[in-house]
């Protein structure tokens, strides 16, 4: 599976808290996009112990025959990480209110699965179109989803950052399941810092080129609008693409 992952430091932040992790064994192909939360709060504790869980869980395995088996592994490994996260910040006073958002994608048998928890991004690219496949679990798109506000509002909104949903800030998680459609000629996963300054049709046209140059114009561009966040993505393409 070709793929690119990239993790910057934003231009006016001090330390990066995303986290990203795209690997591949005989089982499949696993990648992620995690944001931490909680500022001076150990934001990057909670990003870095969520990709180094899943990791290990991932690499741990034998074999997964569908795709109620990836929901099942994910299921269990979410609720495990999201447990130590929120005992860590419970017991640690220096990881006091520390999370992270995490965006995930699986990959078995050319069947793509994808997870959703807080405003990190799923997009799928096919015939020359970006599609968002994920939903932002903020406040601003749930006002969107109860019809509040329409969804130009929302993609504007002051408190369309604030999330009401995040790994380990909860005694409990909930998540966002995603089938991604056969057919993809590329995925991306993406934090907020390019999202959410980048606009959907520069990104959308970045995909024109080939999978490294892709990557470094969406980095380009997110430093170009400002670089106001740390900007993580990882970007795949699949084996029907190779030949």
């Amino acid at each position: 599976m070709k793929h690119v992952a990239l993790s910057k430091l934003g231009l006016i932040r001090q330390s990066n808290q995303d986290r990203v992790l795209a690997i591949e064994t005989p089982v499949g192909f696993l990648a992620m996009v995690c944001d931490g939360i909680g500022g001076g709060n150990a934001g990057d504790v909670a990003s870095q112990m969520a990709v180094d869980y899943f990791k290990n869980s991932f690499e741990s395995l034998k074999v997964l025959e569908d795709d109620r088996a990836v929901i099942n592994w994910f299921d269990d490994s979410i609720k495990a990480i999201n447990s130590k996260i929120y005992k860590k910040s419970m017991t640690d006073i220096d990881c006091k209110g520390m999370g992270t958002t995490v965006i995930c994608l699986v990959i078995i048998q050319g069947r793509a699965l994808g997870f959703n928890v807080g405003d990190s991004r799923l997009y799928d690219y096919r015939r020359q179109s970006l599609n968002l496949l994920s939903h932002d679990q903020t406040y601003a798109y749930m006002m969107y989803l109860e019809n509040q506000i329409t969804k130009e509002e929302a993609d504007n909104h002051p408190d369309r950052n604030v999330l009401m949903n995040a790994l380990g800030v909860h005694r409990h998680i909930e998540y966002e399941t995603i089938r991604v459609p056969d057919g993809w000629e590329r995925l991306m996963l993406s934090s907020d810092g390019l999202h959410d300054y980048v606009p959907l049709v520069e990104i959308e046209r970045a995909f024109e080129l080939d999978l490294d140059n892709t990557a470094d114009v969406l980095m380009t561009k997110a430093y170009e609008a400002g670089g106001f966040d740390n900007i993580s993505l990882v970007i795949l393409k699949g084996d029907k693409d190779e030949s």
